[in-house]
């Protein structure tokens, strides 16, 4: 199988347009950053309990057991 000049030209174009694009994304990425609510919720027609668990974040840890949700 040959590839005349024409069918590299167009790879070639291709490849760039793909790396050009990806350099792109990187500079555009934004890192934010978000406040988070810890919560434990159950709707109501799915009653549960918790036997043993813990909510853990980078500056925050609760540990519970035995916790009745209704």
């Amino acid at each position: 199988m040959e590839i005349n000049n024409n069918g590299y030209l167009k790879i070639l174009t291709s490849i760039i347009f793909c790396v050009f694009s990806l350099i792109n994304y990187q500079e555009e990425k934004m890192e934010e950053k978000y406040q988070w609510l810890t919560i434990l919720y159950v709707p109501q027609e799915y009653p549960m309990e918790i036997y043993n668990g813990a909510l853990i974040a980078n500056d925050f840890t609760y540990g519970f057991d035995s916790l009745h949700l209704k």
